[in-house]
């Protein structure tokens, strides 16, 4: 049976999340949530979506304990512990979204099991099971338009082949 590690809501500034999960071991990363301000847009921003299903369920229902629901999700790049849970959003009719090449890159690495269950084998078995949703191109003005002013700027290469950062004023 798989532990999953705990996840912690951290503030960061008004309407702005970061949800720290686990202690830095393999297959575990953290995510984001940009809540939308009073006269904003509707709905959250959600930023990366861990590596699993069960994980992105905490980061879905954070959003909806502090009184929205996610508008769109960013992933940052096309590592696993980003994306695998973009399934949970994207069966919720939530749109997600990353620069172009992400989207390629994790069509064509696809679920590479074997290597996921030898280097990560705290969730051995759990990667077999995953419906991996890659993200869908970045429009040049996202719509709707993101919370709190946030921005999208593209790295091409940076830490992966693509990679998206979220920018706040």
């Amino acid at each position: 049976m798989t532990v999953w590690p705990d996840q912690v809501a951290v503030d960061l500034a008004d309407g702005v999340v970061a949800v720290l999960h686990g202690r830095g071991e393999a297959g575990v990363s953290n995510a984001g949530i940009v809540m939308a301000a009073d006269s904003d847009v509707d709905g959250a921003l959600v930023i990366d979506t861990m590596a699993f299903p069960q994980m992105a369920t905490n980061l879905y229902a954070e959003v909806e304990r502090r009184g929205a629901t996610p508008a769109l999700v960013v992933n940052t790049h096309a590592h696993i512990d980003h994306v695998g849970g973009n399934e949970l959003f994207a069966e919720r009719g939530v749109p997600v979204v990353a620069h172009p090449v992400i989207g390629d890159t994790v069509r064509a690495t696809g679920l590479p099991v074997q290597i996921y269950d030898a280097f990560m084998p705290a969730f051995r078995g759990e990667f077999a099971k995953l419906d991996l949703r890659p993200p869908d191109p970045i429009e040049a003005e996202p719509s709707p338009p993101l919370a709190r002013g946030a921005q999208l700027h593209s790295f091409v290469p940076a830490h992966t082949a693509a990679d998206t950062a979220v920018w706040l004023r």
